[in-house]
């Protein structure tokens, strides 16, 4: 196929994404994807059909064009290296004169160093996408993984200037980068991307302080680099965060400073975008989203009617661009507005559909969710031995994902749930698990020996990523021994720390 038809079909299959047909712009790239032997374009291709499936919610099919495009690029390489050789072994034997040979180097150098820069410039988009995919999957072990050989990856080619990972330390750790100064690595375009894909691992692993750490970096890199769509990424996040832990103010506040990012014409005029840049989708996907993000918000502090306004419209938005991930998650809220208005008749269909939805994409983390939901509605109507068998649903999909939040959660309903039936062994051995996993994932609060999540509070962290209650926070603030000059070190890890909370309305 020429490259003006091949011009042209990729133009007539980003009208289609831009007027949200996503099935007829997957069709029509995929069929110049058969058609096309540049693998420079087929790498391009990949990637637009890799955002088409993200906006749709086929999370499944996002992967296999992540990993199709990490086998294209390292197939052309090796390709590469073998013809290279080949070369260089034919001429060996041909040619004698020593002073020729050093100029034959001189000259394959150049033309090495430039199929490099192609390798690995392609390889970090590629790393990149896998991360990204296998986050959206549940598989946040891998995505830090990829997100890591990402950062690596960039750091060789742009940082370091050389394209060889001989040169990478032994013990090099991408989370050294983040006690660096961010002008160091604000050049490098995926860099911050990388960092907010690990954040939102670690948020699903329940690792909140290094989830915290890396999205402070994301930040300051997208004010640096002036890049909005990674603001607002990065603000979801945080809110996300929050509201996770039950600080539905500070979550609230974070989704209105997204919402400002989302109205700048850097977004609203993008689309589908050059798949070296990892995320440029249109603002309606991110409309929706955030539409969801805030009704789930006004769910928690007691505006049903406000969120279940703010829901239907999520919703209407996510059926008519075919958006069946943000489709599950309306059900799951939809649902849980029910509940709060004891209407199970309306709410248990709901968890239902949603779970049918989530389980057919492989979003097992909202799997978890609908189940829980679904215990949560039958211990409401004193059903409680199929709330237990929910919540062990629950907490077996939890744990195959390794999501300690999930697991917490679980186990303290399973507790209560146990007490109900008068069970105490059983029950106390689901509260020493809850107990564990709280020492695990850093959430009690030191200053008050609180834990963090059982009830609605506002929240800060400080700048070492340990989470304390806001009340606690002048507390902690204060002059020991009456030396003004002095602050109270953090509790939990023992060392200087100020108070810098990011979450504010």
């Amino acid at each position: 196929m020429g490259q003006k038809l091949v011009r042209t079909e990729i133009r007539k299959g980003l009208r289609a994404y831009d007027e949200h047909r996503y099935d007829e712009a997957v069709q029509t790239w995929q069929t110049v994807l058969a058609r096309v032997k540049d693998d420079s374009k087929k790498f391009e291709i990949l990637g637009y059909l890799l955002r088409a499936h993200e906006d749709a919610g086929r999370l499944k099919q996002m992967l296999l064009n992540s990993v199709a495009q990490l086998n294209l690029i390292t197939a052309r390489y090796q390709a590469k290296q073998k013809k290279r050789k080949d070369r260089k072994d034919r001429k060996d034997r041909k040619v004698s004169n020593k002073s020729n040979n050093n100029k034959r180097v001189k000259k394959e150098s150049k033309k090495t160093r430039k199929t490099n820069e192609f390798y690995w410039k392609h390889l970090s988009v590629a790393y990149l996408n896998l991360a990204r995919s296998n986050v959206k999957l549940c598989e946040y072990h891998k995505a830090i993984c990829y997100s890591h050989h990402c950062i690596q990856t960039e750091m060789l080619l742009n940082g370091n200037g050389s394209s060889d990972l001989t040169t990478l330390p032994r013990h090099y750790s991408p989370l050294a980068v983040t006690l660096s100064p961010v002008a160091s690595i604000s050049h490098l375009p995926l860099h911050g991307y990388a960092y907010l894909t690990q954040a939102q691992a670690y948020v699903g692993l329940g690792e909140f302080p290094k989830a915290l750490q890396h999205y402070d970096v994301a930040l300051e890199v997208a004010n640096a680099r002036c890049d909005s769509i990674l603001a607002m990424l990065v603000c979801i996040g945080y809110g996300d965060m929050f509201l996770s832990l039950g600080d539905t103010f500070s979550a609230l506040g974070w989704y209105k400073r997204a919402y400002g990012h989302l109205k700048t014409p850097k977004i609203s005029e993008t689309r589908s975008g050059p798949q070296l840049c990892p995320v440029t989708p249109a603002a309606s996907r991110y409309q929706r989203l955030l539409n969801q993000r805030v009704s789930d918000c006004n769910r928690k502090m007691g505006r049903t009617v406000e969120a279940m306004e703010t829901c239907e419209e999520a919703m209407r938005l996510a059926l008519k661009h075919s958006d069946r991930l943000l489709q599950g998650k309306c059900l799951i809220t939809f649902a849980k507005i029910h509940n709060s208005n004891n209407d199970i008749d309306r709410s248990v269909p709901r968890f239902e559909c949603a779970l049918s939805i989530l389980s057919e994409i492989g979003f097992r983390s909202g799997e978890a969710e609908a189940f829980q939901g679904l215990a949560d509605t039958a211990a409401s109507q004193r059903n409680f031995r199929s709330a237990i068998e929910f919540n062990l649903k629950a907490l077996n999909t939890s744990r195959a994902i390794g999501s300690k939040l999930i697991m917490l959660k679980c186990h303290e309903n399973l507790k209560g749930l146990f007490g109900w039936l008068n069970e105490k062994d059983k029950s106390a051995l689901h509260d020493r698990y809850a107990q564990q996993l709280i020492l695990e994932m850093d959430l009690r609060c030191d200053v008050c020996g609180e834990t963090i999540g059982n009830v609605r509070a506002r929240l800060d962290h400080l700048s070492c990523g340990h989470i304390i209650h806001n009340r606690c926070a002048s507390h902690l603030s204060r002059s020991t021994l009456g030396r003004s000059n002095r602050k109270r070190p953090c509790p939990s890890c023992r060392r200087k720390s100020f108070l810098d909370p990011l979450c504010y309305a």
